[in-house]
């Protein structure tokens, strides 16, 4: 197992500082972790960084982020691809959305490894039909890819569904973060 280390960047001295970090093996399940941050008069971007360990045999996940003085992060989902076999599914959907309204999707995707299958978005009617708005495949290694697109109003109400389909082999991993659907276009 690795390193999950939470920096803060100061946007004037651009200087990144560690505030807190968590190596080893800390079980299947979740942990809370709470870091007091003082301003300074500065403004702060917040990094996490994930060191990987001497095998594959281990995963970091961050879910949950909040800053109390009002804005918060999240919704942070990863899809395994350590068992089952090639093709097999898995989705996460969307609540039900409301039809004859635009709406704007936003997210941020990461696709790493060398059999990597595809990743899927798809707007999902209440009949069961489906329109696939997003289409991407294979590595894209550990760079993050952000998301944008405006979703036109439907006939009825719909889900949006991701769906991952796993690769050749278990060397790729999918992770979707920070998930909004927000009504109007895109801007």
């Amino acid at each position: 197992m690795g390193e999950l280390i939470q920096l803060i960047k100061d946007c004037k001295t651009n200087s990144s500082v560690e505030i807190w970090k968590m190596s080893g093996d800390q079980g299947d399940k979740w942990n809370e972790a709470c870091v007091l941050l003082e301003q300074g008069g500065h403004n702060y971007i917040p990094q996490s960084e994930a060191l990987r360990g001497p095998s594959y045999h281990s995963d970091i996940g961050i879910d949950d982020i909040e800053f109390r003085t009002g804005q918060c992060f999240g919704s942070y989902i990863f899809v395994e691809t350590s068992g089952g076999s090639p093709g097999l599914k898995g989705s996460f959907l969307s609540p039900q959305l409301p039809s004859n309204q635009e709406a704007c999707l936003h997210f941020w995707y990461n696709m790493n490894g060398a059999e990597m299958g595809n990743l899927d978005v798809i707007i999902q009617s209440t009949t069961g039909n489906g329109t696939t708005i997003l289409h991407e495949f294979g590595n894209k290694g550990t760079r993050w890819f952000e998301a944008k697109m405006t979703i036109p109003s439907q006939t009825q109400p719909y889900k949006i569904d991701f769906q991952v389909t796993r690769g050749s082999g278990f060397k790729g991993d999918a992770a979707l973060d920070d998930i909004s659907i927000k009504d109007g276009p895109c801007v």
